[in-house]
């Protein structure tokens, strides 16, 4: 276990806050997992991948105008942050290396997400993650929807998932 110690806030502040912060506190690679998942199989698949960092594609669509939640949307719009046009990554699986790279997209993405949070009073991290990747340019690899089947906007993708990702919230 790594106790981290949080500023003062309510659940979704603290859970966000050590969230945006794993690669600072955990020394080698490590896969993120929400906790509105199921894992279904092996994902040592992910620790051979060639990258910083790898997520799927929001909502497991492939149009990124169907990646982007209109909360989000609105998030990146009153911070006047742009993102990837290829992609929108779900936070809910990430697989991080350590590497330069990954600590400079996560420093980035701790640092913005505290600035919306205070800025707006709202604790998504999933804009300032993706503002993050845009900013920051890590080697990125884009999993399948097999890795984090977000199955309540994709049902079709649960048939082959390993993660199932149902969205408790």
């Amino acid at each position: 276990w790594i106790v981290v110690d949080t500023p003062a806030g309510g659940p979704a502040f603290r859970n966000r806050f050590v969230k945006t912060r794993l690669r600072q506190t955990i020394d080698g690679p490590f896969l993120y997992l929400d906790c509105d998942l199921l894992v279904r199989g092996d994902l040592g698949e992910l620790f051979t991948l060639d990258a910083d960092v790898a997520g799927a594609a929001n909502h497991s669509r492939p149009a990124v105008d169907e990646q982007i939640w209109r909360t989000d949307a609105r998030i990146l719009e009153a911070m006047g942050w742009e993102t990837r046009q290829d992609v929108y990554v779900n936070g809910g699986v990430m697989f991080c290396n350590d590497t330069p790279g990954a600590r400079r997209l996560c420093s980035d993405w701790h640092l913005r997400w505290l600035e919306s949070s205070r800025k707006l009073a709202g604790h998504q991290d999933q804009p300032a993650l993706n503002a993050a990747l845009q900013a920051t340019q890590p080697r990125l690899v884009v999993i399948p929807p097999r890795f984090n089947a977000q199955f309540r906007y994709t049902v079709g993708t649960v048939s082959d998932a390993v993660v199932w990702h149902y969205y408790s919230s």
